[in-house]
């Protein structure tokens, strides 16, 4: 926008490269670039609905043919071949497909991400409600397409979301006209872009992305979760650092490498019963709650799988062995428990046969109908005994009491 060429990746290093370059700056086209940002600013706070991107390109594409600019060095589109692709089958080999699929497998996690984080603010800002699984497909058919009329990789645009929302853009109506304004410049109307500057496409950019700033949400998260607030800051700092998809892969790192930790060790909790009601709540909150001696109700707030039964079985473990009198059952409160997997199922069933040594029964209640289903074929349910599943934990816990009189 002011003239310089730089190298750098990242904000840190582009911003000093920019203050050590400063004094090499274009006059003309430092002057064009300020200029169009501050008729872009202008037109937004007095003239929000006005189209304001259409009105700078205008403006400096007439500045640049009516005073020479191009001649005295504003850096500027230039001459591009008009005509559309005709679509053909790429000519792609198994030999070359095994070379890509990393780098596909890449392009399509961070394409993805960086897409569904553009819906998601439009979403934000015009009170409406996102389907990521849409949003993959329409992601998937825009790339066929792209690859049949050997087309760049499609993905969603921060820049572009953000102009469309800052023009007044709600519906799907704004993609297929932009579509047919773009079908329509290709064939007839490039040669009158051949003189629009770089500088007032970076305005555009830059006063796009403004509308995307939002300091108010990092302040939310660090009131709301710590831990999320960590990793929102070190994708953001990963964008300064590292540059823009390197740092949105970084945060889709810690994104997966998150779920994993949450899904590997989820909440667990000792419930006991609130005096007077049949409701039962984790100790460690309610004080007051009542527990029963040689009972251990204990609830996993997670399914069941290879990544936590390990967990799971090794809580029960410590939880009998610091219980103060001996636990003659446990009541495993299933509620949350959707999924078992094999891992699971054979890490139950060993813990069964543990806890049949120790002569400790072992319970589940209120367990989902999924649930139930998946430790039938396991053959889990059988192993427990039908009559150890109770509808609620107040039944189970009035037929311990019966039983240990």
């Amino acid at each position: 926008m002011i003239g310089l060429e730089i190298t750098y990746n990242g904000f840190f290093l582009q911003s000093w490269a920019v203050l050590r370059t400063l004094g090499h700056t274009h006059l003309y086209t430092t002057a064009l670039g300020l200029g169009s940002l501050a008729l872009l600013f202008a037109f937004r706070y007095f003239k929000p609905q006005a189209p304001t991107a259409l009105i700078a390109v205008i403006l400096s594409v007439l500045a640049v043919s009516l005073l020479g600019l191009a001649e005295r060095g504003v850096s500027v589109i230039g001459e591009v071949e008009k005509g559309m692709v005709s679509p053909t089958l790429p000519a792609v080999t198994l030999a070359k497909i095994a070379p890509l699929l990393s780098g596909a497998f890449a392009i399509v996690l961070i394409g993805y991400s960086v897409s569904l984080g553009v819906a998601s603010v439009g979403a934000k800002q015009t009170k409406e409600r996102i389907d990521a699984n849409q949003e993959l497909i329409g992601l998937g058919v825009a790339n066929l397409g792209a690859g049949l009329s050997s087309g760049f990789v499609v993905s969603g645009s921060l820049s572009r979301g953000s102009t469309i929302l800052r023009t007044g853009g709600k519906t799907q109506v704004v993609s297929f006209i932009n579509t047919i304004l773009v079908v329509l410049t290709l064939l007839f109307a490039l040669p009158l872009f051949s003189r629009l500057p770089h500088a007032t496409l970076s305005a555009i950019v830059i006063q796009a992305m403004c509308g995307l700033l939002n300091f108010a949400y990092f302040k939310r998260l660090l009131r709301i979760d710590r831990a999320e607030f960590t990793y929102a800051m070190a994708a953001l700092f990963g964008v300064l650092v590292l540059g823009i998809m390197q740092g949105v892969a970084l945060g889709v790192v810690l994104a997966i490498v998150v779920l994993i930790k949450r899904v590997s060790r989820p909440a667990t909790a000792v419930l006991g019963r609130l005096a007077g009601t049949e409701d039962y709540r984790d100790i460690n909150i309610h004080k007051e709650a009542e527990t029963f001696p040689g009972l251990l109700i204990f609830r996993f707030d997670a399914p069941v799988i290879f990544v936590n039964a390990s967990f799971f079985a090794s809580e029960v473990r410590h939880l009998i062995d610091e219980a103060p009198i001996p636990i003659r059952e446990v009541v495993v409160e299933a509620q949350q428990i959707n999924q078992l997997d094999s891992t699971g199922a054979d890490v139950l069933e060993k813990l069964k046969d543990e806890l049949d040594v120790k002569e400790i029964v072992l319970s589940f209640a209120e367990v989902k109908s999924v649930l139930r289903e998946a430790m039938r074929r396991t053959e889990l349910e059988n192993k427990i005994g039908t009559d150890h599943f109770y509808e609620s934990l107040e039944e189970g816990v009035q037929l311990f009491l019966q039983r240990n009189k």
